[in-house]
């Protein structure tokens, strides 16, 4: 696993040697890996001796992991959002123990006009992000208390936040069922979210809109954001996966 976490956007094909210094391996475990790995097809090894991930892994991965249920489940609701309102969208997962978000899914604004920061497939910490607030306001009350019972740490700036004042902006979220973030991770955006919940009422996902704050009518988007959450939890009320 500590090879295959290696590679990522920005390093998509990867030397042996830089295999073995990112993962903190000696080079010749990584080496030793890294042929096993390409053994099983989990890496390819291209013509100019590098390595990335293979097919087989994509493959494996995606077939077996419930995320692309989700992801597939959500794609056509977020696409209409998406054809309503011609800003970013995207489908976000919590994770609780690390304290982070992961986007599953994301439709671009169509000319790219504003910055953003999360990706697809990337992570973004919880406690920055209108998506990863509003799921922690969801979820369950002894999850809200292990996730803010210890200081939070930007990411990007290093920034340190209390547990508590993350903890005291959580019941009027869950009162109203959104948040509306303005200027968060970036200043001039506006951020809106609401949480995807399954059939025991447990938070799932967000779907999540970003906009320029100058540009942006603030109900008008809460109710489609909203309209989409309840389409999507409805589907995972309804399929036994869940």
């Amino acid at each position: 696993m500590r090879v295959l976490q290696c590679f990522d956007a920005e390093n998509v094909r990867l030397g042996a040697s830089n295999i073995a210094r990112r993962a903190g391996l000696p080079t010749s475990t990584a080496h030793r890996l890294v042929a096993e790995l390409v053994s099983v097809k989990l890496l390819e090894r291209f013509a100019d001796g590098k390595y990335g991930i293979g097919t087989h892994a994509w493959e494996t991965f995606v077939r077996a992991n419930p995320l692309e249920r989700l992801r597939l489940q959500a794609q056509s609701i977020l696409s209409d959002v998406h054809d309503e309102l011609g800003e970013y969208v995207s489908l976000a997962v919590p994770d609780f123990v690390d304290r982070t978000i992961l986007y599953v899914e994301r439709f671009d604004s169509p000319d790219n006009r504003i910055q953003i920061l999360g990706r697809h497939a990337g992570r973004l910490d919880l406690h920055t992000t209108s998506s990863g607030l509003v799921m922690l306001a969801f979820a369950a009350p002894q999850t809200i208390k292990e996730v803010t019972n210890r200081p939070f740490v930007d990411s990007y700036t290093g920034e340190i936040t209390d547990g508590s004042s993350i903890a005291a902006l959580l019941p009027e979220i869950r009162s109203t069922g959104y948040i509306a973030f303005m200027g968060g991770l970036v200043t001039e955006n506006t951020a809106i979210a609401a949480p995807v919940v399954d059939h025991r009422g447990v938070v799932r996902a967000s779907v999540g809109v970003v906009a320029r704050t100058s540009d942006i009518d603030v109900n008008f988007v809460v109710d489609i954001v909203l309209e989409a959450c309840q389409k999507l939890s409805a589907r995972l009320q309804n399929d036994a996966t869940y």
